[in-house]
């Protein structure tokens, strides 16, 4: 089995009628394990994380309290909110 070289794309939800409404973000070699990464896709702001070969997206900022997300940390596979602690899966 071939290992993929590059993340997987995030949707563009404006464009679901479009050929490709993916977006390739990144080389998986260069996103680390365990460390969130903000960017910008569709000049929409997304939270990117790599848990060993799994890579899961995430809104940047916290739908509670407005936290970048970038400054939380993982625990047990989630997401923990830097301000209040909340757990975002």
């Amino acid at each position: 089995m071939q290992q993929a070289t590059t993340l997987p794309a995030i949707r563009n939800p404006s464009s679901p009628g479009q050929d490709s409404p993916w977006h390739d973000v990144m080389p998986l070699a260069d996103l680390a394990d365990a460390a969130p990464r903000r960017m910008q896709v569709s000049g929409r702001s997304f939270l990117v994380v790599r848990q060993g070969e799994q890579v899961r997206a995430f809104a940047a900022t916290c739908p509670h309290k407005g936290a970048p997300l970038e400054q939380g940390t993982l625990c047990a596979g989630k997401l923990v909110c830097p301000w209040h602690k909340a757990f975002l899966t």
